[in-house]
This record gives C-alpha cells, sequence and structure tokens, in this order.
C-alpha cells in the first residue's frame, strides 16, 4: 500500500534497527495493523503491537502500560479509532524523544487514494510560505455562501504548522498532514461546517455553532446532538 511506504519512508523515516510501537484499539480495521506492522518489519525495525480498548472520546488517556512503552521507542503509531493526540501519555513521550504519528479514523482506503499518498515534501514547503504569510497577523475574517462569519483576534499568537513530516526527536505529526494554524485570543461569530466534522464524520446536511467570547454557545443542525454529548462528556 502506498499509504504505508509514505508514513514510513517520507513521514516518519524509519531507519533499520529504530524501534516501533503500533497503538491500536478494537475499532482500528485489522488490515491497517497489519499494513503497518509488516511495513515496519520489512524496514527492519523491532516493531510491536498493542491493542486497546477503544477510547470513548478524542483526548481520553491510554492505559498506564501503554502510556510507558510510547515512552521506550524512536517511532510511535497510533491508527486509533479516536486521537490521542491530546494526552499526557502523547506528550510525555515526546518529551522522551519519541517520533509520533497520530491518525484517528483512519481506513484501509486512505492507504491506497487521499492524502496518505500526498506528496509530503512538497506539504511541507507549502505550510512553512503560508505560516510565513500568516505570521503577524493581527484578525482574521472567515465568511463563505454557506453562513459562516466569524473574526478571530490573533494579534501576537503564534503560529504553527502539521507537514506531515516528523524525523527529528520529540516530534508529533497528525496523519493525513496539511495544516497552518493558530489558537486566536478570542472569536466571535458563526461556523457552518458542511464537509466532516471530528469525531462525528462525513456530513451530508451542514453543522451550524455560533461562537460567543471563545466560546461555543449553540449548535444546530446535522450532528448537532453527538457534538452535544461529546461536549458534555468531555465537561
Amino acid at each position: 500500500m502506498i499509504g504505508v511506504d509514505v508514513i514510513l519512508d517520507v513521514c516518519m523515516h524509519l531507519s533499520p534497527n529504530e524501534s516501533c510501537l503500533i497503538v491500536s484499539d478494537n475499532m482500528t480495521p485489522r488490515v491497517i495493523e497489519e499494513a503497518l506492522f509488516s511495513g515496519a518489519l520489512k524496514r527492519g525495525s523491532e516493531v510491536g503491537l498493542l491493542r486497546i480498548r477503544a477510547r470513548k472520546v478524542n483526548g481520553e488517556e491510554p492505559p498506564s502500560f501503554v502510556r510507558e512503552a510510547m515512552k521506550r521507542v524512536d517511532v510511535v503509531l497510533v491508527p486509533t479509532s479516536k486521537s490521542l493526540t491530546h494526552t499526557n501519555a502523547r506528550r510525555e513521550a515526546n518529551k522522551h524523544g519519541a517520533r509520533i504519528a497520530s491518525m484517528p479514523g483512519i481506513t484501509p482506503d486512505m492507504l491506497i487514494q487521499g492524502g496518505l499518498t500526498a506528496n509530503y515534501e512538497m506539504v511541507n514547503r507549502t505550510c512553512e510560505i503560508l505560516k510565513e504569510r500568516l505570521k503577524g497577523a493581527e484578525s482574521i475574517h472567515i465568511t463563505t455562501p454557506l453562513g459562516t462569519d466569524v473574526e478571530l483576534d490573533v494579534k501576537g499568537r503564534r503560529w504553527h504548522a502539521d507537514r506531515g513530516i516528523c524525523r527529528e526527536k520529540g516530534c508529533i505529526t497528525n496523519l493525513p498532514a496539511g495544516e497552518v494554524y493558530v489558537s486566536p485570543k478570542n472569536a466571535e461569530g458563526v461556523v457552518v461546517v458542511d464537509g466532516s466534522m471530528a469525531g462525528i464524520g462525513k456530513l451530508d446536511g451542514t453543522l451550524r455553532m455560533e461562537i460567543r467570547d471563545r466560546c461555543v454557545v449553540e449548535i444546530e443542525g446535522e450532528g448537532s446532538s453527538k457534538l452535544n454529548s461529546m461536549l458534555d462528556e468531555i465537561g
């Protein structure tokens, strides 16, 4: 599968004799586990697989034995159903030097076509160009024909890029990648989503969120009940 080659060779640059841990869950398609495991073996890696119970929400911590294992390897591949990106386990593993690729919701088709088959050297360069162009911006106003109309205060905020390239100790990337992002000081307005929403998936209709003083105060439309439930669980 071309996506496996891209992940292991281009994005993570997995070298012979490096240790590689695959963390999956009971919702991860077995073909993905097998493809990543055999791919790492072919590259001379000492590879292990830990399959855990699927987390209920993105950011829920994995078991302690997984947390410890992640700190003791060179590369961690995480094709789980829910994201482990924003967990202490991931942060600690990075502090210990692990290179991590988080791939929540990955499907077998994504290893054959789409974002995981991209030219990540080009994605890397494009992200850097966009990051430089946006650096120094003070405010952003986004509008769309569907009704998105939101203003973001980004004065003095630091821009980041998720390029898909993770070759240095302690780095992390989310795959598929290609993102330039910022944490705004404030946000006001309306965001309308008609493509896909993290934790919900592909949308056939629209999902509308009203934002006041950087907080979502109202959610309506397709997937609104599920999104509200997810946010309630997070607290």
